[in-house]
C-alpha cells in the first residue's frame, strides 16, 4: 500500500469514518479501459451518446474474462480496507441493450457469489434495478441497493416503498447538486436532502450524501459545502433543521466568518443557475457550452432527459456520463 493510501486510511479511522471502496468492481469503467482490457468491453470500438463518440465504458457481463478481471481487482484492493462493505457500482452500463438485463443480473449474482466477498455486504447502485420488482425480488441475500436521484423530482418515496414491500435492503442517496454546474444548485440539493431524509426516517434506512465530478470535475470543492452541511443537518434531525439558515451555519461552523458573508455568497451563487428561463435536468443550462462541445449534443441534452435507443438499459440517460 502506498504512503498516501495509508495516510487516507489512517485519517479516516481517526475521524471514525468508514472508508469503502466504490466502483472498482463496477460493470462500467470510470476511465477508458487499458488496451489489454478493451476486448472485454461490450462495445470495444466505443459508442455514440448525445451526438458524440464515446470510448468503451461497459464490460461484457457474459465474457468470462470480465469476472476474472473483477476477482483480480478485489484480491488486490480489499486487503487495504477494513470495512466489511464493498460497493461494486454496476450503474449506467450505457452500451448494454435492455434485452440483456438478464445478463446484467446474472453478472450481479456472480459477483455476490465470489469468495472474495464472503462475509461482506455488497452495495450496488439502483438505477438499472429501479422499476423492475421482479428483478429486485430475485436479488441474492447480502445485496444492498443504493437508490440515487439527483433532481428535486427524483421519486425517492415510490422507490423506497417498492424496496420496503419487497424486503430489499436499500439506502437513499441524494446528492450535493454541484456537478455540471460550476456554482452548484442550492435549492435542488436542499429538496433532495429533505426527501431522502423522510424516506430514511420512515424506514429506518441508511443514507449517503453523494458528490460527483462529471466530465472533468470542473467545480471546486467548496461549491459542495452547502450540500454536505445541509445533508448532515437534516440527517441528524429533519424537524429541527428543515428550515436551517444554511448561510449562517456555513459561515459559523465551516468558515469561521463572523460577518456571515462567505456562507451567504456561496448559497446565493448556488441559485444563479435558476436565472435563465430554460432549465435542463442535472446540468446548469448556463454552463452547457463548457461540457458539451457541439450544439448538437447540447440540444440533445436539453430536448429529452429520458433514456433513448442508444442507452436503453439505463434509467437516466442524462445522468453522470463518464466520471
Amino acid at each position: 500500500m502506498s504512503r498516501y493510501a495509508e495516510g487516507v486510511l489512517g485519517d479516516s479511522r481517526a475521524r471514525h469514518v468508514e472508508l469503502v471502496r466504490i466502483r472498482t468492481v463496477s460493470a462500467t469503467w470510470t476511465l477508458a479501459p487499458p488496451p489489454a482490457y478493451q476486448p472485454l468491453a461490450f462495445a470495444p470500438d466505443g459508442f455514440v451518446q448525445r451526438g458524440q463518440h464515446r470510448r468503451p465504458s461497459t464490460i461484457d457481463p457474459v465474457n468470462p474474462g470480465s469476472l476474472a478481471l473483477v476477482r483480480g481487482l478485489l484480491a488486490e484492493l480489499l486487503p487495504n480496507f477494513t470495512s466489511r462493505r464493498v460497493h461494486v457500482g454496476l450503474d449506467e452500463p450505457w452500451e448494454l441493450p435492455s434485452d440483456r438485463i438478464d445478463d446484467y443480473v446474472r453478472f450481479l449474482r456472480a459477483l455476490r457469489a465470489l469468495p472474495e466477498l464472503d462475509d461482506r455486504e455488497m452495495l450496488v447502485w439502483g438505477d438499472i434495478l429501479a422499476g423492475r420488482p421482479d428483478v429486485i425480488a430475485a436479488l441474492p441475500d447480502g445485496v444492498t441497493v443504493c437508490e440515487w436521484g439527483y433532481d428535486d423530482h427524483s421519486p425517492f418515496a415510490a422507490r423506497a416503498e417498492m424496496f420496503a414491500e419487497l424486503s430489499q435492503p436499500f439506502w437513499t442517496c441524494p446528492g450535493t447538486s454541484s456537478w455540471l454546474t460550476i456554482l452548484a444548485g442550492s435549492r435542488t440539493c436542499a429538496a433532495l436532502c429533505r426527501c431522502g431524509r423522510r424516506r430514511d426516517r420512515a424506514r429506518r434506512r441508511w443514507r449517503v450524501d453523494t458528490d460527483w465530478g462529471d466530465l472533468g470535475h470542473l467545480q471546486y470543492l467548496p461549491i459542495s459545502d452547502p450540500g454536505f452541511a445541509y445533508g448532515a443537518a437534516v440527517a441528524w434531525c429533519l424537524d429541527t433543521n428543515r428550515d436551517l439558515e444554511l448561510a449562517s451555519a456555513l459561515s459559523t461552523h465551516c468558515y469561521d466568518d463572523p460577518t456571515g458573508e462567505l456562507g451567504a455568497a456561496l448559497v446565493a451563487l448556488g441559485d444563479v443557475h435558476r436565472i435563465p428561463k430554460v432549465q435542463v435536468d442535472n446540468v446548469a443550462s448556463i454552463v452547457l457550452h463548457l461540457y458539451y462541445r457541439s450544439s448538437t449534443s447540447a440540444a440533445a441534452h436539453s430536448k429529452d432527459s429520458r433514456p433513448t435507443s442508444s442507452t436503453p438499459c439505463s434509467r437516466r440517460s442524462m445522468r453522470r456520463p463518464h466520471r
